[in-house]
């Protein structure tokens, strides 16, 4: 086998799911983990950890929680129809954080999109 026909994208776009599983109109662009993007956050995250542990301080259970929470945010590169109140939300950091928080199947969804690098393969 060739390597080089192998081609994964940066990006990929999901289709969010209703928890019952029924299909939403949400569609969420997301940068894969062999993105630079991606990378760049983990490579910050650690960065992070090692200056801490240098110090001799411990990384906190809700310290390591929003590291996972900045790299998935880090990760997402756009969004179509997510609303909240009937009210369209900017893809932003803040909203982002936001969804994730009240709504964490959106948050999920991402998570495990994110690590399956077939969702970044072209057909």
């Amino acid at each position: 086998m060739d390597l080089n026909e192998v081609t994964i994208d940066d990006t990929a776009t999901i289709d969010i799911l209703h928890p019952n599983g029924d299909k939403t109109d949400i569609k969420i662009t997301i940068f894969g983990g062999d993105s630079d993007q991606h990378k760049a956050q983990e490579a910050k995250n650690r960065n992070k950890n090692m200056n801490a542990a240098r110090k001799g301080k411990k990384i906190t259970a809700e310290q390591s929680d929003a590291q996972d929470d900045d790299l998935l945010i880090a990760s997402v590169a756009s969004w179509e129809n997510v609303e909240e109140n009937g009210k369209l939300l900017e893809c932003n950091s803040a909203n982002i954080k936001k969804v994730f928080k009240a709504w964490p199947f959106v948050r999920e969804q991402i998570n495990r999109a994110i690590v399956d690098r077939t969702n970044f393969m072209k057909s």
